[in-house]
């Protein structure tokens, strides 16, 4: 065999073992169905959850055991065109001073699987005693893990933008109630109609 001959034999075999080596190694680089970046449309989140705010309870700050004081609440998120807007339901802490129970969102995003949405408070006690009052704002940032939502809760004073408070934030996105098929049936007796319902799945 010629040179020319030899030389062409081995790039023909060096460029198809090349190309052998190629595919496995694209193949392996493809990212798993985990991986992948999640959905950031807001019908993905949009929907009724079931919110747990918690955050710790103390006597006295050096006490050796401590709680958690937990708050519940219903958060609804609405897509609206190419964006969230929302609001959340606290029933069970409603008094005097916030009669609603009601409280609406001013900022919603979602992005890469991550939510924050935003809402004012109108009046922050802090400080020694409790003697400084201020304005707030409370920011929510939660991470998409399927049907749970999971991350933390900040309070910050209006002004100076200090993070004065904080503790964790958990939902769980509500069951849809189910739905039942209703059949009607109507017979006639004499100058009246009497019927029977059945209710069934």
């Amino acid at each position: 065999m010629s040179m020319a001959k030899t030389g062409t034999c081995v790039g023909a075999l060096t460029i198809a073992a090349t190309a052998v080596l190629y595919i496995p190694g694209a193949a392996a680089q493809e990212p798993k169905q985990s991986e992948r970046a999640p959905d950031d449309k807001p019908s993905s989140i949009a929907g009724t959850w079931n919110a747990e705010a918690r955050h710790v309870v103390m006597g006295s700050l050096f006490q050796q055991v401590h709680g958690t004081r937990l708050r519940n609440s219903f958060v609804h998120l609405k897509q609206d065109g190419d964006r969230l807007t929302g609001y959340v339901l606290a029933p069970e802490d409603k008094d005097e001073r916030w009669k609603s129970d009601r409280t609406d969102f001013r900022s919603v995003k979602f992005a890469k699987g991550q939510l924050v949405f935003e809402f004012d408070i109108d009046e922050l006690n802090h400080g020694w005693r409790e003697q400084t009052k201020s304005k707030g704002w409370i920011r929510v940032e939660a991470e998409l893990k399927g049907d749970r939502l999971i991350g933390k809760w900040g309070m910050f004073e209006m002004k100076s933008g200090e993070e004065l408070f904080r503790g964790e934030w958990e939902a769980v996105r509500a069951k849809e109630p189910e739905k039942v098929r209703v059949r009607c049936g109507l017979e006639r007796l004499g100058k009246r109609e009497v019927g029977e319902l059945r209710l069934g799945k």
